[in-house]
């Protein structure tokens, strides 16, 4: 665990991810992290792995590639990657790895979820920021087709199930486990399953 000092507090309260949670809930996000030393080279995920983790960069580098080792964008210190993945549950669409010796924070999603179990405000506010990052990066990028439809439903996704969560936490006796488990369900039962074929030949993927 790191060092819970103000200075850190204030840069990651910069951060889009945490934009708008107070500095409690900050701290408590800190208190979950694990650091790690990464080398030149290190991969922290490959393209369809799951998404168990997601890393705050302190120092150095790190490199976002397709899967034919095309660079996709370069992160710089103090940002987030791998946030979305951890609450869509969706697998690694890059590979990550660093461009140079490196400093992260690394959050497990077990972690994150036992932390925004107890926090379930802290966990709507995330949502709600995931949702503007997925938006912006949409307007910004040059994003193949394939690409811009996957993040449209992720938007979709995650507005959906915000919407649900507000209205089963209303309720009284559920556990994260119950809420996750409905939401789940119901979300699959409000949209039909829907298949997105890449522009790449003999590529396709179901959501």
């Amino acid at each position: 665990m790191p060092v819970v000092s103000k200075s850190l507090v204030g840069a990651l309260k910069t951060i889009p991810v945490f934009k708008e949670l107070s500095p409690s809930q900050v701290k408590s996000m800190l208190r979950i992290c694990d650091n790690r030393e990464l080398e030149e080279g290190h991969v922290l995920c490959h393209r369809d792995s799951p998404a168990e983790e997601m890393y705050i960069l302190l120092g150095g580098k790190l490199a976002v590639k397709k899967p034919d080792g095309s660079l996709v964008i370069t992160v710089s210190p103090v940002n987030t990657v791998g946030e979305t993945g951890i609450v869509t549950r969706q697998p690694r669409s890059v590979r990550i790895e660093a461009m140079e010796p490196s400093r992260i924070l690394l959050i497990t999603k077990t972690n994150f979820d036992g932390l925004t179990d107890k926090q379930p405000d802290m966990l709507m506010r995330i949502y709600r920021n995931l949702i503007e990052i997925v938006s912006t990066r949409i307007l910004k990028e040059n994003v193949r087709v394939a690409d811009f439809q996957r993040q449209k439903m992720m938007i979709a996704e995650l507005t959906a199930k915000m919407g649900i969560m507000y209205e089963l936490l209303e309720k009284q006796g559920l556990d994260r486990a119950a809420v996750e488990q409905q939401v789940a369900k119901r979300y699959r039962e409000s949209v039909p399953q829907i298949l997105i074929v890449d522009d790449e030949p003999v590529v396709r993927r179901a959501f």
